[in-house]
């Protein structure tokens, strides 16, 4: 035994198996033990299975999952794409459900011809669609509910399109007029005339002293 008491063991060599079957026992093998087990007699390998651990560990999470950790430090699980969350580890299986709001086109397109609209898009998406009041609800797996929403997002688109081709032209506006100059203001009110100067020529006094002296 061990130094402190606990059983000491060997492992077998890298690689080698975890069990050999011997009917009888044919000599010590080292980091095996000879027993009878779970798979029959022979030489069992001593000490645990480094592939228990690999077992042991949860298996990656499906597409559009992640791990989070709330206030409270316990793990939760979201799924980005349909917004939902889960305290429980999510398989490739978990169901999730969404819902989706959409337009009336969108709506009357999906219900026409009997619904098919619905049948179509459930039968390509694998999720399940049910129409209430403008509103889509889905549901099923992960995968199937984002599938579901990128179908109806571009069927979305399409309508829009088609609409968008069909409306008529907007009238273009006329071009402005161009800009015309203002016509100069004349005021005369306030001209002053200018008084004679002084000492200037009368000739109105100058014709009559002429005409008194002839």
């Amino acid at each position: 035994g061990s130094a402190n008491g606990a059983a000491a063991f060997r492992l077998p060599p890298f690689g080698a198996p975890r069990f050999e079957a011997a009917a009888t026992f044919a000599g010590a093998r080292p980091g095996y033990v000879f027993k009878a087990g779970e798979q029959g007699v022979g030489y069992y390998a001593d000490g645990p299975d480094p592939a228990a651990h690999d077992e042991a560990a949860p298996p990656p999470l499906p597409e559009g999952w992640v791990e989070g950790t709330s206030p409270e430090g316990y793990a939760y699980y979201f799924h980005s794409p349909t917004q939902t969350s889960s305290w429980e580890r999510p398989t490739a299986a978990t169901a999730v459900s969404a819902t989706v709001p959409l337009s009336p086109a969108l709506t009357a397109s999906l219900t026409a011809k009997r619904r098919a609209g619905v049948s179509q898009l459930q039968a390509d998406s694998g999720a399940q669609v049910l129409l209430q009041g403008g509103v889509a609800t889905l549901s099923g797996t992960a995968r199937a509910v984002a599938r579901a929403q990128e179908l109806l997002q571009r069927k979305a688109a399409a309508l829009e399109f088609v609409a968008s081709r069909s409306r008529p032209a907007a009238a273009r506006p006329p071009p402005p007029l161009p800009p015309t100059e203002a016509a100069p203001d004349y005021n005369f009110s306030g001209l002053v005339q200018p008084a004679p100067p002084s000492g200037g020529l009368n000739l109105l006094g100058a014709y009559n002293s002429d005409s008194d002296g002839s």
